[in-house]
C-alpha cells in the first residue's frame, strides 16, 4: 500500500505517454527517496543526519535519460520492418523517415543527421584510447587527471549533431586544408596547427625544398605567412591538388544522412551497448526471479 502511494505521488493518477518508463524509473529510485525522507525526518527532529546504506546499493537513473529512452522508443529506430518516425505533429500526419535516410527535424528548423549514431561509438573509443595513452603510457599512472588540463588532459569533444553544424564543420575543414593567403591561414588556424601542417607538408613534399620551421621566434603572422607561401608552391607544382583535397572532404560527408535498418542493428552490437561477459555471468543476470505485480 505504501509503495502504491509512493508511485502515485511520483506519477499522478492520469495516464501520459511514456508512463511505463517513468514507472520503471520511480520503482528503481524508491530506496533513494526513502533515504532522503529519513534524512529530512532526522533533520526536523534535530538529530545528526546519517547516510543510510540502502541509498548506496542502487544507482540513480537520470530523468533526462528516461526521456531520451522514451523518445527513441517512440521513433521506432530499432523496430524491424518499420520506418523511423521523425515527428508526431499535433493535429497533423506522422512524419516518417525516407528509405535509408535519417534527418530528424529540430525546433530551430534544422535537422539532426544520422551519422551521430555511429559518432557516439567512434568518439567514445577514441577518447578511451587517448585517455589510456595520456595517463598510463605518456605519464605512468598519473595521480591527477583533469578535463581542464590543456597539456595532459583528454577533453570531451562535442559532436556536431545537426546538418547545419556539419556543413559548417565541412566548410571549415576545406578552408584549413586549402587556404594559401596569410590572413586566411591566420583566421582559421592556431600557431600549433600551422606548425604541424607545415612540417607535414615539408616531410611529404621534399621536392619543394622547404626550410625547417622554427618553434619560436615568429608570431602568428609569421607562421601563417610561412605556411601560405609553402602551399602556394605546392598548388603551383600540383595544379589539381586543391580540387582533390576538396573532393575528398566532400566524400567524407556525403553519406551522413544514410541510415539503414541493417546498420542500426549492427550498431547495437557495439561493445558500448553491451555488458562484458564478466558482468553478464553474475547471478543477477543469470538467475530467474519472480516479480509480483502490484495493482495500481
Amino acid at each position: 500500500e505504501l509503495s502504491v502511494k509512493d508511485l502515485r505521488k511520483q506519477l499522478g493518477k492520469v495516464y501520459k505517454k511514456g508512463l511505463d518508463l517513468y514507472m520503471e524509473h520511480a520503482c528503481v529510485t524508491i530506496p533513494e527517496r526513502n533515504a532522503q525522507e529519513l534524512e529530512a525526518t532526522e533533520l526536523r527532529n534535530k538529530d545528526t543526519p546519517s547516510q543510510p546504506s540502502t541509498s548506496k546499493s542502487y544507482s540513480t537513473i537520470p530523468e533526462d535519460f528516461i526521456k531520451m529512452y522514451s523518445r527513441i522508443r517512440e521513433m521506432d529506430l530499432w523496430a524491424p520492418g518499420k520506418a523511423p518516425i521523425l515527428a508526431r505533429p499535433r493535429g497533423g500526419d506522422i512524419l516518417y523517415a525516407q528509405t535509408n535516410r535519417l534527418e530528424v527535424p529540430v525546433r530551430d528548423g534544422g535537422a539532426i543527421h544520422a551519422s551521430i549514431l555511429e559518432s557516439i561509438t567512434i568518439r567514445g573509443e577514441e577518447r578511451v584510447r587517448n585517455y589510456f595513452i595520456k595517463n598510463y603510457i605518456d605519464f605512468n599512472n598519473r595521480p591527477v587527471r583533469s578535463e581542464t588540463d590543456e597539456e595532459h588532459g583528454v577533453s570531451l569533444s562535442k559532436m556536431k549533431s545537426t546538418v547545419k553544424q556539419l556543413i559548417a564543420e565541412k566548410d571549415l575543414r576545406k578552408r584549413r586544408a586549402t587556404v594559401s593567403k596569410k590572413a586566411e591561414v591566420k583566421k582559421v588556424m592556431k600557431i600549433d596547427d600551422i606548425i604541424e601542417e607545415y612540417n607535414k607538408l615539408r616531410t611529404d613534399n621534399k621536392q619543394l625544398n622547404l626550410q625547417q620551421l622554427p618553434r619560436s621566434g615568429l608570431n602568428h603572422d609569421g607562421y601563417a605567412d610561412k605556411l601560405a607561401e609553402a602551399r602556394r608552391k605546392l598548388f603551383k607544382k600540383t595544379p589539381r591538388l586543391r580540387e582533390r583535397i576538396i573532393n575528398d572532404i566532400d566524400d567524407e560527408y556525403a553519406n551522413n544522412e544514410l541510415s539503414t535498418e541493417e546498420n542500426r542493428a549492427l550498431l547495437l552490437k557495439d561493445k558500448l551497448f553491451t555488458f562484458p561477459q564478466s558482468t553478464t555471468s553474475r547471478d543477477r543476470y543469470t538467475k530467474k526471479i519472480n516479480v509480483m505485480a502490484v495493482p495500481m
